[in-house]
């Protein structure tokens, strides 16, 4: 309805100070031109609404202005008794504020609303946690939640499953993946163009808080990274399948590396073994066969032949005379 469109409208301005067009249209799924006609329909109404032109401008509330409106649907209340207070909260130090601001929301509600939110809290819990997870231990936690809410930057030693890191880091946000904490960095350094990536909290084996600050960039979006990052590590997971042909006389040596499990294997042609082999990953991949120089020639699939041959082609340039 559109009376719950203007009053939405209205709350985001009032929480965000200034929105453009095109940031109140995305928000509410609708057109820019509904978004115009709609702040001329609440400046009608007598909001103290205006607008600013050019690169920085937007749409706002005059300074001050603070609307009484707290009518909240049942379906938005829902919505918050499905955030109950969980470990994450309490690793963050939370629990009772999250409480604390719940009682006050409900004292500023209509009766009928109290009601609603005491019947659904009777009716509904939900444990976030697994059955058999052990509750990591994390040495440093106070340290780094330090470091990420005052951008300050952290000296770590990070000891990872399949790598380990050493070196001062720039934290740019957590993020919990169920009772698992993360850290998310990138290398510190003047015009930094370091990858982002994120540690396990429970992991990092020392973490000092530096003196020495860092400006987070202002385009950087910490869930938008962790979709993408978390989709990228779920394919690395995922295994990677690998059709070769090995030398005879390397096929010993080869099948004593770690990393990978042989599935398949053809007799001995031409001086070469075929080997069907199933790596823990691509990268893992990649690193077994480059090893082998010429030795090895892969067969499929066809991503990690062309990783192959842009190798070589570094190579060929780095060493061109």
């Amino acid at each position: 309805m559109r009376a719950d469109r203007l009053l939405n409208m209205l709350v985001l301005l009032q929480n965000q100070g200034k929105m453009t067009t095109e940031q109140l249209a995305s928000q509410m799924g609708v057109s820019s031109r509904t978004v115009i006609r709609d702040m001329e329909a609440l400046a009608i109404a007598g909001i103290p609404i205006y607008s600013e032109r050019g690169p920085q401008g937007g749409w706002m509330l005059s300074e001050g202005y603070r609307t009484r409106l707290t009518g909240m649907t049942q379906r938005e209340v829902l919505s918050l008794l499905l955030l109950q207070p969980s470990g994450q909260f309490n690793d963050l130090g939370m629990h009772d504020d999250f409480e604390h601001a719940f009682q006050k929301l409900m004292a500023a509600s209509p009766a009928s609303l109290r009601e609603y939110a005491g019947g659904i809290r009777e009716r509904l819990h939900i444990d976030g946690t697994a059955w058999f997870s052990a509750t990591e231990k994390m040495r440093h936690w106070p340290t780094v939640q330090e470091a990420v809410w005052n951008n300050r930057r952290l000296s770590i030693r990070h000891a990872g499953k399949d790598e380990s890191f050493e070196g001062v880091v720039e934290p740019l946000g957590l993020v919990a993946k169920r009772s698992i904490w993360y850290m998310v960095a990138r290398a510190a350094g003047e015009g930094n163009a370091d990858p982002v990536v994120f540690f396990r909290v429970s992991r990092l084996q020392e973490a000092t808080l530096l003196e020495a600050t860092f400006e987070r960039p202002a385009d950087f979006d910490l869930s938008q990274y962790w979709v993408e990052a978390a989709e990228r590590y779920s394919m690395d997971r995922e295994g990677s399948s690998v059709h070769i042909k090995v030398r005879e006389a390397f096929y010993p040596t080869l099948t004593r590396e770690r990393g990978f499990r042989l599935r398949d294997i053809q007799p001995a042609c031409d001086g070469w073994v075929e080997l069907w082999m199933d790596f823990r990953n691509h990268k893992s991949a990649w690193k077994t066969v480059i090893g082998y120089g010429l030795e090895v020639q892969v067969i499929a699939p066809e991503e990690l032949r062309q990783v192959l041959r842009d190798t070589a082609e570094g190579w060929m340039q780095m060493y061109k005379e």
